[in-house]
């Protein structure tokens, strides 16, 4: 069974709110679930952290800030990178 892996250079202590929740979200809806590391599947994820990201602005815990999801290539596998202000904040590889 695959599972969701994520890869971020910022320090948990220094995680901002809407990081916190996204990551807590994106661990409940793929815990005890089969993922398969195929396009369909990355497409599938996108459209939730998207949903999430959206709710999250609702909420007012990013407020002003752009944030982007894309479904990208690194190191020879798919991945899904959260984008904060055209920086990498997080990528999620289904390992």
């Amino acid at each position: 069974m695959a599972e969701l892996t994520f890869k971020t250079n910022i320090r948990r202590d220094k995680w901002p709110r809407w990081m916190k929740k996204l990551h807590g979200y994106m661990t409940r809806v793929t815990q005890n679930r089969e993922l398969e590391p195929t396009r369909d599947e990355y497409l599938r994820l996108k459209v939730i952290i998207e949903g999430c990201i959206e709710n999250l602005k609702n909420e007012g815990h990013t407020r002003r800030a752009l944030i982007h999801v894309w479904l990208g290539e690194d190191d020879n596998r798919m991945s899904l990178i959260v984008m904060r202000n055209n920086l990498v904040v997080i990528s999620y590889f289904i390992e």
